[in-house]
């Protein structure tokens, strides 16, 4: 059996098979602080989440900061729950940043479903007013490429950070 086994390791590994699940997963866990925190950008509703892919297209809603930008859900793992947390949500367009906001004072709540690990909703990371401020300058971002970078840090101070491509998309016009 042994024999049969040690050829098809290389595969095995490939494939992922016996590594732990994928961090930004729903059945990943981690409510509690660890060495290298991570965090995750997706969408959700009702605690639910579903991480973006690399390059997904995501459309702008009005953000509460002023402006438009993309809604997130952010899940964090190895951060510690139960208390505030800092975010900071830049948004690049051709690696020159386009927009900057620091969102203090979040809960940082940790999701007992399974234990998935910590949760912040209700964000959204904006284009600069002065520079996407109006509806042409909004509709010449429809197709392009942009990257978020969201970093979370927790009351003790650890922080994770994650910049994510996405494409933007305005749907048909």
């Amino acid at each position: 059996m042994t024999r049969l086994l040690v050829p098809l390791l290389p595969a095995l590994l490939v494939l992922g098979l016996g590594c732990s699940p994928d961090p930004c997963s729903e059945t990943a866990s981690s409510c509690d602080t660890q060495d290298e925190p991570i965090v995750c950008i997706g969408v959700g509703v009702g605690g639910g989440f579903a991480p973006y892919e690399d390059g997904q297209a995501v459309s702008l809603v009005p953000a509460p900061q002023g402006g438009s930008g993309v809604s997130i859900v952010l899940r964090t793992h190895g951060l510690q729950t139960g208390g505030l947390a800092t975010a900071q949500l830049d948004v690049y367009l051709d690696d020159a940043l386009a927009g900057a906001f620091t969102d203090e004072g979040n809960a940082l709540s940790c999701v007992e479903d399974g234990g998935a690990g910590g949760q912040v909703v209700g964000m959204v990371v904006g284009f600069d007013q002065d520079e996407f401020g109006d509806s042409d300058a909004l509709l010449a971002l429809d197709g392009r490429a942009i990257e978020l970078e969201v970093g979370v840090t927790d009351d003790a101070g650890n922080e994770a950070i994650l910049r994510q491509p996405l494409t933007v998309s305005l749907g048909s016009r």
